[in-house]
This record gives C-alpha cells, structure tokens and sequence, in this order.
C-alpha cells in the first residue's frame, strides 16, 4: 500500500482521510489536539517572521534616512568649502569652519 500512495500527495490526503474513520475518540481528540497545536504554531511562526520582517524594514529606512542625512551634509560642505576657494578664503579657515580635512579642500582646487 505504501508503494503506491508514495509520491502522490493526493492519493496520501485521501488515504489519510479514510484511516480516521478506524479511530476511536480518543485517537481523534487527540489528532484535533495535535493539529491546533500545529496550527497554532505556524501562526506564530509566520507572525515573528512578518514582525522580523518589519523591523528590519524599519531600521532599513532608519539607516538609508541618517546615511541619507550624513551625505547631503558632506556635500553641503564640500560646496560651502569650494565658494570660500572660490573667494580667497586660506585653506585653514575652510578647515575650521567646515571641518573637512586639508586634503579634501585641496582636492577642491
């Protein structure tokens, strides 16, 4: 018999099926049992993983929205430094005031 059910889900669920009613209640009462508990399980399961899922959405945005952040002040900078080239301002005031290192203000030249 199992020769013939293996491989075929279909033909399995149907077999499965027709074997409960050779189940006394207490076999079925504790087949129902197990299959909540199962059910209930992978309930929880699926929802700490729509949780994790979430989260690590969240903190995804967070850290694209600071590095977002942080890169647009690095740019600002660097166009506030090239204006002050631009005007004759020495390189070490554009260092005091923008905080960029030397090298970088050189660069800008």
């Amino acid at each position: 018999m199992e020769r013939i059910i293996k491989g075929d889900d279909i033909i399995e669920r149907a077999y499965e099926e027709l074997n409960r009613f050779s189940w006394n209640e207490e076999e079925l009462l504790t087949y129902d049992q197990s299959e909540k508990c199962y059910n209930s399980y992978i309930a929880t399961i699926e929802n700490k993983y729509e949780e994790g899922i979430e989260k690590g959405r969240e903190e995804g945005i967070e850290k694209g929205l600071k590095k977002g952040r942080e890169e647009g002040i690095e740019e600002s900078k660097l166009i506030i430094a090239k204006n002050m080239l631009k005007t004759g301002i020495n390189e070490k005031t554009i260092n005091q005031v923008t905080g960029l290192f030397c090298e970088q203000i050189k660069a800008l030249k």
